[in-house]
């Protein structure tokens, strides 16, 4: 086991964990797992390749585990430990990025309708354990994907800085930002 670190040196070794925890105690003894980055809520087509992904850190370092989370019509609960004999899915884990700290990602590849549903990261040590989870939603077309409510819808001015007058009215579309990065439009 590391030994414990004392004054600044604490801060540039466990900077996150120390903005969260704020107390010295608790490197003495360990610290519970804490997720950093959890997974996020993903929908795209079937046939594609989705990845999902979660950050977690503890002292000791934690140990990651991906399950995929199951509910019968009566709402029990079962979980699947991943990635069991699934040939479209792949658990990958790595230290780091910082010191005490564990990044897992599940990919799927291709995605069918048999892969949508919660699938839940999960950090345990011997100090405790954290979860999170996020939803993979799988639709026929792209057109099937919801667009997030509240987006403003900018105008957008496409133009060539060594064409003069190429930022006219003809050159402006609305188009709605959140969505992937459109191409200007073709000049034929």
């Amino acid at each position: 086991m590391d030994e414990p670190v004392v004054g600044k040196a604490l801060w540039w070794t466990f900077p996150r964990a120390w903005q969260r925890c704020g107390s010295l105690a608790l490197f003495w003894s360990g610290l519970g797992p804490s997720i950093v980055t959890p997974p996020k809520d993903i929908w795209n087509v079937t046939g594609a390749k989705v990845y999902l992904s979660c950050e977690v850190i503890g002292i000791p370092t934690p140990v990651l585990i991906w399950n995929k989370v199951k509910r019968d019509h009566s709402g029990v609960q079962r979980t699947e430990l991943l990635p069991g004999d699934r040939e479209n899915l792949a658990i990958q884990t790595r230290g780091g990025p910082e010191k005490h700290e564990v990044t897992g990602w599940v990919l799927v590849s291709p995605l069918s309708k048999g892969d949508a549903g919660e699938y839940e990261c999960q950090a345990a040590n011997s100090q405790g354990q954290a979860s999170a989870s996020a939803i993979i939603t799988v639709v026929d077309a792209l057109l099937e994907i919801p667009v997030k409510k509240g987006i403003i819808k900018e105008q957008c001015v496409w133009s060539d800085p060594f064409q003069p007058g190429s930022d006219t009215a003809e050159s402006r579309s609305p188009v709605d930002t959140s969505a992937r990065e459109h191409p200007p439009p073709s000049r034929g």
